[in-house]
């Protein structure tokens, strides 16, 4: 059994990983956001009477990608495994993973992971169980990439 002292091991053992992964996502984040420029190199471009440009170009080719796959979502479709009744099972199915769609905006969060795992190496979702009124219903949400942590 893991004891306290061992998990504060563990993490400090693993946390040097992580923070080199985050501040590269941290880093690939900002060449997204045309952010090129440190504070230090904003300061001293400044100093020689020259303005701090740059061009998104890495921006403009992650948005071509993210709107393809955004025009070429596919929807839910449960296919009937061997017997012939199994259609009308497989057809419900598919109605009810089509409203779980609308209810959790699936699609554009697939897309927002997909952009995530384009623009800083790691895009991630939260499943979750959510108590209702006439009982649980499962919920997809995204997670930000400095919330992530992974097995390594």
């Amino acid at each position: 059994m893991l004891k306290h002292k061992d998990l504060i091991q563990l993490h400090d053992q693993v946390s040097g990983y992580f923070m080199d992964k985050w501040t590269l996502a941290e880093k690939y984040e900002q060449l997204k956001k045309a952010k090129h420029w440190t504070p230090a190199e904003i300061e001293s471009i400044k100093n020689q009477h020259r303005d701090p440009f740059s061009f998104p170009i890495i921006s403009s080719k992650i948005n071509n990608i993210v709107a393809t796959q955004r025009s070429a979502r596919s929807e839910w479709k449960v296919l009937p495994t061997f017997d012939p009744a199994d259609e009308a099972k497989a057809a419900m199915a598919t109605v009810v993973l089509k409203q779980k769609e609308k209810i959790c905006n699936f699609k554009y969060i697939e897309s927002e992971v997909f952009d995530a795992g384009l623009s800083v190496n790691c895009g991630a979702v939260e499943i979750y169980v959510q108590p209702t009124g006439y009982g649980d219903s499962t919920m997809v949400k995204q997670i930000d990439h400095r919330d992530v942590v992974w097995d390594i």
